[in-house]
């Protein structure tokens, strides 16, 4: 089983913010489409969904930019999976010129049946670990540091502003897709403060599920050298964490 992924990718307008760089949301847009072909290739996504009720959830995603590609640019991107257990598994991203990484990224995922809401263990369908070990033996991982820890605690933080879940942002789990929870958060910040941002590092975490209909807060505090966000449910848990350096 081919547990790596590789193709040309054109940066498109599509991909583009209001600099024509490839944007925060667009970068982990394009890691859910690197990761949805290489599973379809492999068997394990929209087939899984209808065979299984399995549904990969994702738990953790990261990027670190080191130059943010512009449009027009043709890049290589590639994903690859990481070692799982039980529920849980991580995929790795990169995109890159010759001779130059662009991006990197991980995410943490787990399986879950839709119809139970239950984890599920990944052995029945995953590739064996040996073959994704074998196949990492010489890959340096993107982000193989310690994940910061964010605090969920934001009972303090300023409301920046609100956000109401929209039928365009739900996915076929029949909640809010990863990537829009970004959307959401970036349409609350001006082109103005994007431009004297200085972010190299994403990192966010999902806590809740949202559902069309609901109503989220979004909450922002800042640390030295670093920007944590919120999106709180009506009930004031936090769905979404995310973490900007």
């Amino acid at each position: 089983m081919q547990t790596n992924f590789h193709k040309e990718l054109y940066i498109n307008m599509t991909h583009c913010d209001h600099t024509s760089h490839l944007g925060i949301p667009q970068t982990f847009g394009v890691f859910l489409d690197l990761a949805t072909e290489h599973a379809e290739s492999l068997g394990i996504g929209t087939k899984l969904i209808r065979e299984k009720h399995i549904f990969w959830v994702t738990g953790r995603t990261r990027a670190h930019f080191y130059r943010k590609p512009s449009m027009t640019e043709l890049v290589q991107a590639e994903t690859f999976m990481g070692p799982g257990r039980g529920p849980r598994a991580a995929r790795y991203y990169r995109l890159f010129t010759e001779g130059e990484i662009l991006v990197e990224g991980k995410t943490d995922f787990v399986a879950t049946n839709l119809a139970t809401g239950q984890l599920e263990r990944i052995s029945d369908f995953y590739p064996a670990q040996d073959e994704i070990t074998e196949n990492l033996k010489n890959e340096i991982l993107p982000l193989s540091d310690p994940t910061p820890r964010i605090s969920p605690d934001f009972s303090e933080a300023s409301v920046i502003g609100s956000y109401t879940v929209r039928s365009t942002d739900i996915d076929l789990g029949g909640h809010m897709n990863n990537v829009a929870y970004l959307w959401a958060i970036a349409g609350l910040f001006s082109s103005k403060d994007l431009d004297s941002a200085s972010w190299t590092d994403v990192d966010i975490a999902y806590r809740k599920p949202c559902y069309e209909g609901e109503t989220l807060t979004a909450r922002l505090r800042k640390l030295e050298n670093v920007t944590e966000l919120a999106l709180t449910k009506p009930e004031g848990e936090a769905a979404v964490l995310i973490r900007l350096s």
